[in-house]
């Protein structure tokens, strides 16, 4: 093979793997394609963990991965798929400092998934974000009592009463004494927990409150 013909061999080949390199430069600046994600959502939701974990760095991956959550979302809305989806939108808005969507995204999910497994979780995590960086204790306040009232049993109710004891006693509400007779249980039975001592606390200062209203 004389040298002309091997220089025009190499040539092709560049150019193939130009070629090559820019529709995989493409398909990553445009995401994927929304037929893909609506035939394969588990597969779509798979690709966009990684994405998010990418977010904090670059506002392509944010935006592909919106998309695509979007897309999962909007194809089957009341499914297992979508309320994936959901919750990972969640944690994509979170990564990116949007609280305020993030919170509004969680009652979506909420309202659109109200018998899952999953509403006293997403109602907890809800709570958080209104009682500490939304600092909307009212509103934190309503949501709390709902786990402690709806969910007394999941693993979340009790640390959902001291948060909620912690709200009544700052706003000093007329009710802040109830749902607050397991401040000690929680306490006795979680002691490494990082709020074991504030129950403690909150359960004497209740246990006063009550005893200076009966005077």
């Amino acid at each position: 093979m004389n040298r002309v013909a091997i220089s025009v061999l190499v040539l092709i080949v560049a150019a193939l793997a130009i070629l090559l390199l820019y529709r995989v430069e493409t398909r990553q600046a445009t995401g994927l394609d929304p037929s893909e994600v609506r035939r394969e959502p588990e597969t779509a939701l798979q690709q966009v963990e990684a994405l998010i974990r990418q977010a904090r760095d670059g506002a392509a991956a944010a935006e592909q991965a919106r998309d695509t959550l979007t897309t999962v979302i909007e194809s089957d809305p009341t499914s297992l798929v979508a309320l994936e989806a959901r919750l990972l939108l969640v944690e994509l808005e979170q990564a990116l400092g949007n609280v305020e969507i993030a919170a509004n995204l969680l009652l979506d999910a909420v309202r659109a998934h109200p018998g899952s497994e999953k509403t006293p979780r997403m109602l907890f995590d809800l709570g958080l974000l209104l009682a500490g960086p939304l600092d909307r204790p009212g509103e934190a306040r309503e949501i709390f009592e709902r786990v402690v009232t709806l969910y007394p049993n999941h693993s979340h109710a009790a640390e959902a009463m001291l948060r909620l004891a912690r709200i009544r006693m700052a706003i000093n509400t007329p009710d802040r004494a109830d749902h607050t007779s397991g401040l000690r249980e929680f306490s006795r039975a979680n002691p490494g927990h990082p709020l074991a001592d504030e129950a403690l606390l909150l359960d004497s200062r209740m246990t006063d409150h009550q005893e200076t209203d009966h005077e």
